[in-house]
């Protein structure tokens, strides 16, 4: 009998955002519920705190058995190896699901590439989703001074806005509006630190990398907005697109440097049902869409000094020629 693959959400966040504090609330939450929940922590220096706390709320005195924790380095700069032998460790430990916790610092796109492409982690793990943990009262501050930070809400299938009831309607909203410009396909929901226990369907079971969050991205309008350099790109139209001219522009993506996220819904001359194309920088995947969708092309790429004029073109040509598709 074939062993389910363990499901494994990435948290990332920027510095002091409130990871750790919201993966505390979703352990209890988890213990509620009778999950066994493991977590994999990345501290940038020699000393780990956050891992000590998550294994206190964990019930564990030291990290080592439902909390691994990898200090003194940023995950997005360790070994595979080494990063395959922490989740490793835990798979042994019959898991219901397995967080990783990415330093505030880290760049979450070479993180996110390993746990989805990589064939060494694939036998025995999926990727469930990317959250990202945005502090309310200061995420709007925080993106316009470091590209880390508008990399990790880029990123992710979910924006959890924190520290709410501090940061004030006004900056709650800036916050939300700045979301919807980084990344319109994210789902965004808000949360008081202080009132603990995270609901575990607001941040586990989410399968955005096998099914697409249809309710999201096929309401996204058609837009291109831009915020301290990064692009968000968002494109709907009917039709069927010939499969030549989609693999053209695919490959023509692929070789744009600054792409960091591509989503698709996708009719396909002469396939019975719609694609899903999931992208983390030049790796695109296809798999089918779920058959219940019955809906257009949906298209959003997220990037960094984007040649969006030339890419609204390519855009253009694969509109064109879903309408002169029979």
């Amino acid at each position: 009998m074939t062993r389910a693959k363990t499901p494994v959400t990435l948290v990332t966040g920027y510095l002091g955002s409130g990871k750790t504090t919201l993966i505390n609330g979703v352990l209890a939450s988890g213990d509620a519920a009778g999950k066994k929940i493991g977590v994999l922590v990345n501290e940038f220096g020699a000393v780990g705190i956050d891992g000590a706390l998550l294994a206190a709320a964990a019930g564990e005195t030291t990290p080592g058995e439902r909390v691994y924790e990898l200090a003194n380095g940023c995950l997005c700069c360790v070994v595979l190896g080494e990063f395959r032998e922490a989740l490793e460790n835990l798979s042994g430990k019959s898991l219901d699901h397995v967080i990783v916790e990415t330093s505030g610092a880290a760049d979450p796109t070479s993180v996110l590439k390993l746990l989805w492409g990589a064939p060494e982690l694939g036998a025995s793990f999926r990727l469930d989703g990317v959250v990202c943990v945005a502090d309310g009262e200061r995420f709007v501050e925080t993106n316009t001074a470091d590209p880390v930070a508008l990399l990790q809400a880029s990123v992710a299938d979910v924006v959890v806005i924190t520290k709410t009831a501090r940061a004030g309607g006004a900056r709650v909203s800036a916050a939300r509006e700045l979301v919807a410009r980084l990344n319109p396909a994210a789902t965004v929901v808000e949360h008081e630190a202080d009132l603990g226990a995270f609901p575990l369907e607001g941040l586990l079971g989410l399968d955005a990398y096998r099914k697409p969050s249809l309710g999201r991205l096929t309401r996204l309008p058609d837009a291109t907005a831009a915020h301290e350099g990064l692009t968000s790109i968002a494109a709907s139209w009917e039709g069927r697109v010939p499969r030549a001219i989609l693999q053209e522009f695919f490959r023509s993506l692929a070789l744009e440097p600054g792409v960091v996220r591509t989503k698709a819904l996708l009719n396909v001359e002469g396939e019975k049902g719609a694609w899903l194309i999931q992208g983390v920088q030049s790796w695109i995947e296809r798999t089918a869409a779920p058959r219940s969708y019955r809906g257009g092309n949906r298209l959003v790429i997220l990037g960094r000094g984007l040649d969006s004029v030339r890419l609204e073109s390519e855009i253009g040509r694969l509109r064109a020629a879903s309408q002169r598709a029979p």
